[in-house]
């Protein structure tokens, strides 16, 4: 773990260099993050052994009931005379660089922005569940679009990315998300009912999600504790309500926060809720950089000292998840 600890404190270290420099250390951090993901052991991770058997029953042409954007894939990968390693590195090349592209781009922070990324956890499940963490990263590109009002590219990106993992089709509804009235009503109306219907209904909503291929996690999980989640609950919408009262404008990119606010208090007690909320929480990396600079709150550090606690507090909490642990790496050996 300190290795990975170390990196940690590299990526928060960066975020604190000027924006030029920033957009050049991105570059080089999310080529440290790809040789990590794309170079890992079949051993790392629940899913990859599992993949791999995806992989041979493809190389030898039987048919396989999984999303059509990962049989082509493999079968590309196959054609090129690659192997599962291979799969592996190009899956997580398209995973990681696109999302290092935006950061740079559009990003306040872009270092802040990979700090996020990687503490979040989101990194860390592409060592695990690839096909969805490609799907995200999909999503994240749509989510671009939307924000410079590019609709019909928004609608592409998602159905791309739900050729390689259904479950993509949940952030569909952001397409409507400006039409969302900018009231405070609304806003905690929202929270209050999602929060009550995620802590006293999560079977129900497990019966609606079990049809995005979750059947089986919802049958072999409990569901989460009430009085933890309920804790969980107030920081999660504690912030919230600490962003609404501080944020500038209350514009498309605090909406979008708000849905995502909206799907983790729903999800909040559901198994494995974060394969869902993560293709909405991957819009924090750019969400809380703009924060920063648009909050009416001049003291930016006291911000910045925040959200690193939040994204460290998540960082401790989920590590390990996914059987990442121990760790193998086979271009360098260990």
């Amino acid at each position: 773990m300190i290795p990975f600890l170390f990196l940690s404190i590299l990526l928060l270290g960066g975020s604190f260099t000027n924006r030029r420099t920033q957009s050049y250390l991105v570059i080089v951090f999310g080529f440290i993050l790809f040789i990590l993901a794309g170079f890992r052991s079949i051993s790392v991770g629940t899913d990859t052994e599992s993949y791999k058997q995806y992989f041979d029953i493809i190389e030898s042409g039987y048919f396989l009931p999984v999303e059509v954007g990962w049989v082509y894939l493999n079968k590309l990968i196959i054609f090129l005379g690659g192997d599962f390693q291979s799969l592996l590195i190009v899956t997580s090349a398209i995973t990681i660089f696109p999302i290092v592209y935006i950061l740079r781009k559009y990003s306040y922070a872009p270092m802040f922005s990979l700090f996020l990324y990687y503490n979040l956890y989101i990194y860390f499940y592409s060592f695990n569940i690839s096909r969805q963490t490609l799907a995200v990263t999909l999503i994240f590109v749509a989510i671009v679009f939307l924000l410079k009002n590019k609709s019909l590219l928004y609608l592409l990106f998602v159905g791309i990315a739900t050729l390689f993992h259904t479950a993509a089709l949940v952030a569909l509804p952001l397409f409507f998300v400006n039409r969302i009235p900018d009231k405070t009503f609304i806003y905690v109306l929202g929270i209050c009912l999602t929060a009550l219907i995620g802590l006293l209904l999560p079977i129900q909503l497990a019966a609606y999600l079990s049809t995005f291929g979750y059947a089986n996690y919802f049958e072999n999980y409990e569901f989460g504790n009430v009085v933890g989640n309920a804790l969980m609950l107030v920081l999660l919408n504690g912030f919230f309500f600490f962003v609404l009262m501080n944020i500038k404008v209350k514009d498309i990119n605090f909406k979008i926060y708000f849905v995502f606010i909206l799907i983790s208090n729903l999800l909040v007690r559901v198994p494995f809720n974060g394969r869902i909320v993560m293709f909405f929480s991957i819009f924090l990396l750019l969400f809380f950089p703009y924060f920063i600079q648009n909050s009416k709150i001049k003291e930016k550090p006291l911000l910045y000292f925040i959200i690193t606690l939040y994204a460290l507090v998540m960082f401790f909490r989920s590590f390990g998840a996914g059987e990442i642990l121990p760790y193998e790496n086979v271009l360098f050996n260990i």
